[in-house]
């Protein structure tokens, strides 16, 4: 089973679990549920679900003046969980300190900070559960997209509201 077939069981057995579902558009044009249960602190919701991947293509603004409310819904999202990224979050002081500890590059722009790569390796829930908190502060038309060795990729679009995710072959 490739990581992404893996990510999809996995957030089917997550959505039956949670109370926050969303859907999922497959590259089949499919609908399937998935879950960031935003209340759970279990370690399920770390789950790796890939061994071998990478960023492709990343575009995600975010205004200065949004920063400080996303780095407070991080630290909200993962407070009082055990993973890297809760780790992280609790020791930097701010939201572009927070990415740079956790391997994402960014760059300043005309009042925002952009998103435009990173090292990732392995992706688990709590890497989906990161990018899944950003949606609200994440300006229309943001993108990241995650391929695996397989050639199967996942891609985390933002509409200036919330993120959702879209599998292709």
């Amino acid at each position: 089973m490739d990581c992404f077939a893996m990510l999809r069981k996995t957030t089917l057995v997550i959505g039956a679990l949670t109370v926050f579902e969303r859907h999922v558009k497959l590259s089949t044009g499919n609908t399937i549920l998935a879950a960031h249960d935003r209340d759970s602190r279990s370690d399920e919701m770390g789950v790796q679900v890939s061994t071998a991947a990478w960023i492709y293509e990343a575009s995600i603004v975010i205004r200065n003046a949004r920063q400080p409310a996303a780095f407070s819904a991080i630290r909200t999202s993962f407070e009082g969980c055990d993973s890297f990224f809760a780790e992280r979050a609790r020791a930097e002081r701010d939201f572009p300190a927070f990415l740079e500890s956790i391997g994402f590059t960014s760059q300043r722009q005309e009042g925002a900070l952009l998103i435009d790569g990173g090292d990732i390796d392995i992706i688990t829930n709590w890497l989906i559960r990161l990018f899944d908190t950003l949606g609200p502060f994440v300006e229309a038309g943001g993108v990241l997209e995650i391929r695996d060795e397989e050639g199967e990729q996942m891609t985390f679009c933002y509409n200036g509201e919330q993120m959702d995710i879209e599998f292709s072959e």
